[in-house]
C-alpha cells in the first residue's frame, strides 16, 4: 500500500510538472498486456520521447514491476517489412524510464538515433546495396561484400561518443554498437538473416562490452564481428572474425543477455566449424549497360586467398582491370570473365555481359 502510495505521488509530480512545461507526448488507452507491449512498440519504431499510457485492466502494478521485461517483448517483434525493429531497436534505444500509480503510466525514452536518421539511413543502405549489385550474389557473396563495404567505409570511434549507424553511415565513424547495427540491417535488407549479439570481448587479458552479428548461411549460423575486423589506423580488411565457427569465435567473445540462454541458443544452430566457401557461393552480376568512358567495378565477393584472373572478349569495347573494374571504350558488347581459383584448387568461371552504348 505504501509502494503504490509512493508511485502515486511521483506520477502526479509529474504531471503537474507536465502542466507548467507542455511536452510532446503521445497518449494511449489499452487494457490487455498484449495491447501494451503494442503501444510501446509503436512508441519506439517512431521514435517518441514521451509516451503516456492508460492502463484499464486489473494488473496495472504487475506491469509497472515487469516493465523491463516488456521491453523485451517489444524486442521480439519483428515485422517482415521493416529492419527498423528487433534487433535494431534494441541497439538504438539509449535509456528509458517510467512512472506509474498502477493505471496511467508515463515513460521517457531516449534514443542513439532519430526516426528522421533512420529514414536516412535506410536510403543510403538502399544506395549502398544497389552500387553493389547485391540481388546478384549468393547468400555469401552478400555476407562478405557487406562486411568489406563496412571496414573500407566505416572507422572505430576512439571518442566513444557515436554509437549509431546513421553515425556510421555519415559520421564515417562508430563504435561496435554502430557497426553491428549497420551489418545487421544491410544484411536484413539483402535477405539474409541476422542477429545482433551483445556480451563481452577479451582483448589482452581485460573484458570490455562489445556487440557483435550472427548470420545464416545454408542453414546454420556463424559469427561475424565487423568491428574487430577493422583495424583502428589500418586501411586493409581482415577476416579474422569472419564466418567464424564457435570453437574459435568464443575465445575471445563471450554473449551475455539473451544469448547466453540455453533455450534461446537452441533455436539457433551456430555452426562449431568456420564457413567453408563453396563454388556456388561464387557469383557476379549477369549484365551491365555503360555509356562510353563510364566505368564500372564489378563486385565478386571471394575468399581472402582466393586468385582472380579477368579477362575482356573484347578489349576495344570494353576492358577490365585486376580488380574487376570495367571501363567503356566503344559502342558495342564485350564478355568480361572472371577465373576464381579457390584456396583448395578449384576453379570457377563467371562472365558478365557488357553493352556498352554511346
Amino acid at each position: 500500500m505504501i509502494m503504490r502510495r509512493v508511485k502515486a505521488t511521483i506520477l502526479c509530480i509529474l504531471i503537474c510538472i507536465s502542466l507548467i512545461n507542455p511536452i510532446k507526448a503521445t497518449a494511449t488507452t489499452t487494457n490487455t498486456r498484449d495491447e501494451f507491449v503494442r503501444e510501446l512498440y509503436e512508441a519506439i519504431v517512431n521514435r517518441e520521447d514521451d509516451v503516456t499510457i492508460t492502463y484499464t485492466g486489473s494488473t496495472g502494478d504487475k506491469l509497472f514491476d515487469e516493465f523491463e521485461e516488456l521491453i523485451e517483448e517489444v524486442y521480439e517483434i519483428d515485422e517482415e517489412d521493416t529492419s527498423s525493429d528487433a534487433d535494431y531497436i534494441r541497439g538504438l534505444l539509449k535509456s528509458y524510464s517510467v512512472s506509474s500509480n498502477g493505471s496511467l503510466f508515463i515513460i521517457k525514452f531516449k534514443y542513439y538515433e532519430s526516426l528522421k536518421e533512420t529514414k536516412k539511413v535506410d536510403t543510403k543502405i538502399a544506395e549502398i546495396l544497389k552500387s553493389l549489385d547485391i540481388s546478384s550474389l549468393s547468400t555469401y557473396g552478400k555476407v562478405k561484400a557487406i562486411h568489406d563495404y563496412l571496414v573500407n567505409h566505416v572507422s572505430y570511434d576512439t571518442t566513444s561518443t557515436k554509437f549509431s549507424a546513421y553515425d556510421g553511415l555519415f559520421n564515417k565513424s562508430t563504435v561496435c554498437n554502430g557497426y553491428a547495427l549497420l551489418y545487421y540491417k544491410m544484411l536484413i535488407e539483402a535477405g539474409v538473416p541476422c542477429r545482433v549479439v551483445t556480451g563481452l570481448g577479451t582483448v589482452d587479458e581485460s573484458q570490455m562490452l562489445h556487440a557483435w552479428n550472427l548470420v545464416k548461411i545454408n542453414k546454420k549460423w556463424y559469427c561475424v564481428d565487423v568491428t574487430w575486423d577493422d583495424p583502428i589506423g589500418g586501411n586493409r580488411v581482415y577476416y579474422d572474425y569472419f564466418l567464424k565457427g564457435s570453437s574459435n569465435f568464443d575465445k575471445d567473445h563471450m554473449a551475455t543477455d539473451k544469448f547466453e540462454n540455453q533455450e534461446t541458443l537452441s533455436k539457433y544452430n551456430i555452426s562449431s566449424k568456420n564457413y567453408s566457401v563453396l563454388l556456388s557461393d561464387i557469383k557476379m552480376i549477369n549484365k551491365a549497360t555503360l555509356k562510353v568512358s563510364k566505368t564500372k567495378k564489378i563486385t565478386l565477393p571471394v575468399p581472402e586467398k582466393a586468385t582472380v584472373k579477368w579477362k575482356s572478349s573484347n578489349t576495344k569495347v570494353a576492358t577490365v582491370s585486376k580488380t574487376g573494374k570495367v571501363t567503356a571504350k566503344a559502342k558495342g558488347t564485350a564478355t568480361v570473365s572472371a577465373t576464381v581459383t579457390l584456396p583448395n584448387g578449384s576453379k570457377k568461371k563467371v562472365t558478365t555481359k557488357i553493352t556498352v552504348k554511346k
